[in-house]
């Protein structure tokens, strides 16, 4: 009996470092990021513009609803019609299908607000979509806190190498 509590202690452990490692691994990725801008080579704003149309307080996506907080951020006034009608410059999109892959944009908006935003649906956005969008001044701020790991390895997969 002795020895299975032990066995049972032993597994609890490496659950646990194996968490803590995880999340190292995590800490370590965003310190360690790419802040400089980079642009894909190809970029189409339509295959983005299905969630964009959505954003509509009509559909219960008005820019108010979506926006996150960046708390390491200073605060962001963004008028209520900035975001998607007033997009200067796109760094990169990911083109989204519904219930299979999600939607993204990086870019600019024309008063020099960087942004990040995400959408995804199973089917439609006006059943069981969901959208965020984050903002900030400083572009290093999307990188580091409004991407996750997965996210940021692929925005610099599909732009390595093609600095703005």
């Amino acid at each position: 009996m002795h020895y299975l509590y032990l066995k049972e202690k032993d597994y609890i452990f490496s659950k646990i470092c194996l968490y803590i490692k995880n999340i190292l691994i995590s800490l370590s990725s965003i310190m360690s990021r790419d802040l400089q801008i980079h642009k894909a080579s190809s970029i189409d704003p339509e295959c983005i513009s299905l969630p964009y149309v959505y954003i509509n307080p009509q559909f219960g996506y008005s820019t108010d609803k979506i926006l996150r907080r960046i708390y390491e951020s200073p605060d962001v006034f963004l008028k209520p019609s900035a975001f998607p009608n007033e997009i200067k410059e796109y760094y990169w999109i990911q083109c989204g299908k519904p219930g299979v892959k999600e939607w993204y944009s990086l870019g600019v908006l024309n008063e020099g607000i960087y942004f990040f935003y995400k959408a995804y649906t199973n089917n439609t956005f006006n059943k069981d979509g969901h959208m965020d969008l984050w903002v900030s001044y400083r572009f290093s701020d999307i990188i580091q806190y409004a991407m996750d790991t997965t996210v940021y390895n692929k925005y610099i997969t599909d732009t390595r190498d093609q600095p703005k």
